[in-house]
């Protein structure tokens, strides 16, 4: 067992609170000078007498262990050496190390003795333990995983909360589906697929028995291009992406989403950060929701998604946050398919990085669906002078909102949100923007928006997370 540069340059994510991470060189005396302390045990290569001894000596300190396999052939070996006497250990993770191409058989760990376990990472290693888990809620696995075996482990985490499969490949055919009356993770409430590959994704889901309609599923796609659709081949020069076409519409046809369709629809682009970020397509209602993420940009391309089905005609509320020509052309081509729209929240105009955006946007609003849509703007202040990451000042945006007096149609209301005006705005902003709509109101609050994909942070969690 060493602890070699690798081993320690994962210390920075693997570490919480004020654990000692303790290391084979001069371990004797840190145990010693650690009293107390929580253990944090960071294992590297194969376990060792040092291990056992330290199981031995301090088995119910050892809040933590994360182990890495040592450089390996082809051929299959044994796991035994994780099963060692650690029954107070809260967060555990096994990752294959560098040089190891080997193959693992299925066998137990922690000396079978997991109840305390909450925190379980599973990474690149194509196999499960075979240990009950009855306190873990998160979870992380990577790489290939046998379809069953990931039922059959699933089976054994009542209390699991959140679900993230990285870059899974999946196996054999999946399970029988369990009986629609027996939800066997009646507690999750977020399944994160980070997608290698897309035409095994319906067999991973498959293998997780949940009740979809009560949680929140992430799709994260990484540089990935939604497959061309013949309608816009002459928009953009793209080649079919690793996303097939239909791709969402085939997810939302289980009949979990049949009885509580999803009312509210999030496009987020990513203009609004200076650092990058994933973009969204979200489906979401009160109890739960489908987001889409990619760090490709949202454009006219990602409606293949639902190739052509009638996934939309439910949604009333349409919220957009990040607002350019992409997401202009994707409301283009989406808005035959929201029938029943009602209101469209546009949040922060201020950091859009074209005011013609803004301008596209809204004139598609106003002109299609020819029905009465209630606008609204979202600013963060609603003072005129022009804030940090701001492209233009707000005078200009309420200048583009009372322009639109131009089309000759005033069928739609708008309203303007912000967490403060300043005095007498009322006399000023009203009169600039009613010759142009409708009607005209102003709110005072915050963004206003409640996503339950927005999952609460959980500190000790996103290190694990990785998103």
């Amino acid at each position: 067992m060493s602890a070699s540069a690798g081993a320690r340059s994962h210390s920075n994510f693997l570490t919480s609170g004020h654990q000692l991470a303790i290391y084979e060189g001069g371990a004797k005396e840190l145990i010693k000078r650690a009293g107390d302390l929580p253990l944090q045990l960071i294992v590297q290569g194969k376990p060792s007498a040092w291990l056992a001894n330290i199981c031995t000596e301090r088995s119910l300190s050892i809040r933590e262990l994360h182990w890495f396999t040592a450089p390996h052939g082809p051929g299959i070996q044994d796991i035994t050496g994780l099963n060692i006497n650690a029954p107070k250990v809260e967060r555990f993770s096994v990752s294959r190390g560098p040089e190891d191409i080997s193959r693992y058989r299925t066998g137990a760990v922690l000396g079978e003795t997991t109840d305390d376990v909450r925190y379980l990472a599973i990474n690149d290693m194509e196999w499960l333990p075979t240990n009950h888990f009855p306190s873990v809620t998160h979870v992380v696995f990577s790489g290939a995983l046998v379809g069953p075996d990931l039922h059959k482990f699933l089976c054994h985490c009542p209390q699991l909360e959140v679900l993230i499969l990285r870059r899974c490949i999946f196996y054999d055919p999946a399970p029988d589906p369990p009986s629609r009356s027996h939800v066997l993770l009646p507690r999750l409430r977020r399944l994160s697929i980070h997608v290698g590959r897309f035409l095994a994704l319906a067999d991973g889901l498959a293998n997780v028995p949940y009740e979809r309609i009560n949680s929140v599923m992430e799709i994260i796609m990484d540089n990935r291009e939604v497959g061309r659709d013949a309608r816009f081949t002459g928009l953009h020069n793209r080649l079919d992406g690793d996303v097939p076409i239909g791709f969402a519409r085939d997810i939302l046809r289980h009949p979990d989403y049949a009885g509580e369709p999803y009312t509210r629809l999030l496009l987020r682009q990513s203009v609004t950060t200076p650092t990058p970020r994933r973009c969204t397509f979200a489906l979401f209602n009160d109890r739960g929701g489908v987001a889409f993420r990619s760090i490709s940009p949202l454009d006219f391309d990602y409606a293949s998604l639902f190739g052509g089905a009638p996934m939309l005609d439910h949604i009333t509320e349409l919220w957009i946050d990040g607002v350019d020509e992409g997401i202009s052309r994707l409301y283009m081509v989406i808005r035959r398919d929201l029938r029943n729209l009602q209101t469209v929240n546009i949040m922060h105009p201020e950091h859009a990085p074209v005011i013609a955006a803004l301008g596209m946007l809204i004139t598609n609003l106003r002109i299609f669906p020819r029905t009465a849509l209630a606008v609204r703007v979202i600013l963060a202040s609603g003072k005129v002078a022009p804030g940090p990451g701001w492209h233009y000042s707000m005078h200009e945006v309420f200048e583009l909102l009372g322009a639109f007096w131009l089309l000759g149609d005033r069928t739609c209301r708008l309203i303007v949100r912000a967490q403060e005006f300043p005095p007498g705005y009322k006399a000023i902003l009203v009169p600039m923007l009613e010759r142009s709509w409708d009607s005209v109101a102003t709110e005072v609050g915050d963004d206003g928006i409640c996503l339950p994909l927005q999952v609460e942070p959980d500190d000790e969690f996103s290190p694990w997370d990785g998103w």
